[in-house]
């Protein structure tokens, strides 16, 4: 038994004000920015009333028809009902789109709701801004690049929130190449998130069970994805964690 690497981090929630500004207002500005883009690509798109219900109606209908439980007291009413009066909305649809996007209440309303956006300093708190002297590499980000063997990471390590032995070392397998980092770390900020989220609110045993159901698919993922000549999948992971008080990510590789 050999540990290759075994990292721990601890995972802090930033606070609005940690969130640089830059990026805040980067955000608005890009997306007003594209304004007349996207209505005008949606408006070509969709430009009558039987490619909406062609495009927008039938996909949408269907995919309503499989998500209502036949058990549900005049089931089959409540599908035609969502049918008809999606199929009559174009008019409200177009009359929106040219509202929204020629008229242009949209940048308006971008510009009302942009401290929503701060909303991503959950997820930026388990990936982190590089370029940041502040934030920097966060846990989620490290763990994930103990698996491909991102020497970089040893540079932004913190005394405070990290601790880690061994090397990082590629121990994925070539087919999954640059896609197993947006794979797993994408898992990550979801748990992260959506568990954070339901501590906050005293939600307890939902706060587990997201850990538990985002550990399990990390493990299924890492079970086809490591090579086992480098790594025993068996014995190897990157988990989420919570201790009561604080989350953290793991990343242990063992042959």
């Amino acid at each position: 038994m050999a540990v290759v690497f075994d990292y721990i981090g601890k995972v802090v929630l930033l606070g609005e004000s940690d969130i640089p500004a830059e990026t805040h207002d980067e955000w608005a500005t890009t997306l007003t920015n594209e304004k007349s883009r996207i209505g005008t690509n949606l408006l070509a798109k969709i430009a009558d009333e039987p490619t909406f219900q062609n495009l927008i109606a039938d996909p949408s209908s269907t995919a309503w028809a499989d998500f209502v439980n036949p058990s549900w007291p005049n089931a089959d009413i409540v599908k035609v009902k969502q049918k008809v009066k999606l199929y009559r909305a174009y008019t409200s649809w177009d009359t929106g789109v040219r509202a929204a996007y020629v008229d242009g209440y949209f940048v308006e309303r971008v510009l009302a709701k942009k401290d929503k956006w701060l909303l991503a300093r959950y997820p930026i708190s388990i990936v982190g801004i590089r370029h940041d002297p502040n934030i920097k590499w966060r846990a989620g980000t490290k763990g994930v690049k103990f698996f491909v063997g991102d020497y970089r990471i040893t540079k932004y390590m913190d005394p405070a929130l990290d601790s880690y032995s061994g090397t990082p070392t590629n121990v994925v397998k070539d087919a999954y190449g640059k896609f197993f980092q947006p794979l797993v770390l994408g898992k990550l900020v979801y748990g992260y998130t959506l568990a954070k989220y339901a501590d906050e609110i005293g939600m307890g045993s939902t706060r587990d069970s997201v850990i538990s159901a985002v550990n399990a698919d990390l493990d299924e993922i890492l079970s086809c994805a490591l090579n086992s000549a480098k790594a025993d999948p068996a014995k190897s992971y990157l988990h989420l964690s919570f201790d009561g008080t604080d989350f953290y990510v793991r990343a242990h590789a063992e042959l």
